[in-house]
Parts: C-alpha cells; structure tokens; sequence
C-alpha cells in the first residue's frame, strides 16, 4: 500500500501517470466501457507529450498576464473583474468606477504594459486558443467526450441495478461512476491549462478597455506609413488605445481602440514622381 496518500505529488509525476493501465484496474468499469476507456486514455498519453512541448510557451503567456496582475490589477478580484467585463448599467459604472480609483496613478503604466505587449496578447485573447494549440485541444475533448458516454453508460447500468434492488451491483457502478467522474475532470483541468492564459487576458484587455482613459493622438504625426505589412502594424501601434469614437476602424465604436478582428480593409498608398520623389502618401479605410 502506497505510504504517500494525501501527500502532494512530485511535479510532473501527474502528467506521467499511465492512466489508461491504472484507471478500469481501480474503478472495475465492466469490459465494454474498460476497453473504451483504456482506448481514449492511450490517446490521451500521446496528447500530453504534445502538451508538455507548449509550456514554455505557456509560462511565457503566464509571466506577461500576471505582470498586469501583479503590477496594477492584483489589488482586484477575480469575481470584480468579471463583473466589470461582463456587466452594463449602472452597477458596471460604478464597479468601473471602484477599478479605476484602485489603479489611480497606474494607469499610465498599465497603459504602457498593454503598449509593449499588444502583439502577444492580441494573439491571446483574439481567440479561444492561438493556433498552435487549436487542433491539440479539439483531439483533448474528443477524448473528454468518449469518458463522457462511458459515465453515461455507467450511470444507466446504475439505476438498472437500482430498480433491480441488487445492491453489490449498485455498489460497483457507483464506484465506477464516480471515478469516471473525477478521471474526467482530472484530465478537463490539464486541458483548461492550456486556455487559461488566453480566457485571462481577454479579461484584462476588457477591463483595461473600460477604466483606462484613450491616448490622445494626432494624426499628421503618423508620416508616410510604408505600403507593406510593417506599414499596416505601423498604423495599428500609432492608433492604439485611441478614442474608437474619432477614429473607427470598424470594430469599436466608443472607448480604446484594441485591434482583434478588424471588421476593415486598411490600404496604404505611396505615389513617387518621376524622379522618385514622394508627391503623396496616406491611408485609409475600407468596408
């Protein structure tokens, strides 16, 4: 009998259990389900090894959301952060109101944080994962969704074994049932690591969008934009957190403007003379 129950595991030791050998041994699911299960598990040991390949990044996206946290939100809950992105009226009025007096001075630091870091957390919080880790996740819940037929099963041998009044029966599923139950959510846990950092900084960015004041900006100052990529990036970072209500790219239309899904074509054009000089060059917006 193992001496270390209620101790903490070692780290990395979770991620290495061979769950697909321990799990129908210990819960005595019956062969159908066993064999399901033994069969989704496999996969999810293939899975993880892909997962374990993405923590540097993930504790690069960690570092930067908890920078934000930590230097001018780590004074505010969770639960009053969510209120505030998700919340209208009145009480997210005054629950902005409460956020902006806690940052106070601050607010031009997060400002910057949100300046230096844009690039990174557009890529996070434009989407419910970047694309490296889309198709990793979407093997994770087809595995999540074959333990859930198999609790399904369970749970109707269950209260088969219920109307039956036959108690061992009942005993056996329940056992069953119940260590599907917290397999499932085990393995749900390691897949929400992959997305927690991505559902996090949208959360900020909502809340950044509705205490923080615009950046006051002046348009002349943005002088001959290159007609390239480098150039359409050059106009996204001299707009940025500019009031959305002077200058609508099409995705907001009040308050900061923060880039995710720009709804407009941007076309950038250079027009140089004979002699190849610059007689015209601007930009400008199209539906």
């Amino acid at each position: 009998m193992s001496t270390r129950r209620g101790q903490k595991r070692p780290r990395g030791e979770d991620r290495a259990a061979p769950l697909a050998a321990e799990f129908p041994l210990a819960c005595g699911l019956p062969p159908p389900q066993a064999g399901a299960v033994g069969a989704a598990l496999e996969r999810w040991g293939s899975l993880r090894s892909r997962a374990e390949a993405l923590q540097p990044a993930l504790r690069r996206e960690g570092r930067l959301v908890q920078e934000i946290l930590d230097g001018v939100l780590g004074g505010e809950d969770r639960g009053t952060l969510r209120r505030l992105a998700s919340g209208c009226g009145r009480e997210a009025q005054a629950v902005a109101r409460q956020v902006a007096a806690s940052i106070g001075g601050d607010g031009e630091r997060l400002r910057g944080i949100l300046a230096q870091n844009q690039r990174e957390l557009l890529e996070l919080s434009a989407m419910a994962a970047p694309e490296s880790r889309r198709g990793l996740l979407a093997e994770m819940d087809a595995v999540l969704d074959e333990l859930r037929r198999a609790q399904d099963a369970v749970h109707g041998q269950l209260l088969a074994a219920k109307g039956e009044a036959d108690m061992a029966a009942v005993r056996s599923a329940g056992r069953s049932l119940n260590g599907l139950k917290a397999l499932t959510k085990r393995l749900d846990g390691e897949k929400r690591g992959l997305t927690k950092n991505s559902a996090l900084a949208a959360l900020l960015i909502t809340v950044c969008r509705r205490v923080l004041p615009v950046r006051q900006v002046d348009p002349s100052a943005l002088r001959a934009p290159p007609p390239s990529y480098g150039g359409y990036l050059q106009i996204l970072d001299f707009y940025f957190f500019s009031d959305a209500s002077r200058f609508c790219f099409g995705e907001h239309f009040s308050g900061p403007n923060w880039f995710t899904r720009l709804k407009r074509n941007i076309a950038i054009l250079t027009v140089k003379n004979a002699s190849g000089r610059s007689v015209y060059d601007g930009f400008g917006e199209q539906q």
